[in-house]
């Protein structure tokens, strides 16, 4: 007999749902995470290409 059905159906339906709440939250907060590093990494790469914009400018004035 599977183990899920040795346990009563609301025991179940709440350990269901605290996994539920938990897994849908981690995703959350994954999604957030790499939405602020990309963030960063867009960050870096238009001062470094404004830093080499100026570069270019001052180095040919």
């Amino acid at each position: 007999m599977p183990s899920s059905r040795r346990i009563a159906r609301r025991p179940r339906s709440n350990a269901l749902d605290t996994y539920r709440f938990w897994r849908d939250h981690g995703y959350a907060a994954g999604a957030l995470l790499a939405d602020t590093r990309a963030t960063t990494v867009i960050a870096a790469a238009v001062l470094t290409a404004a830093s080499g914009l100026l570069a270019t400018r001052w180095i040919t004035a």
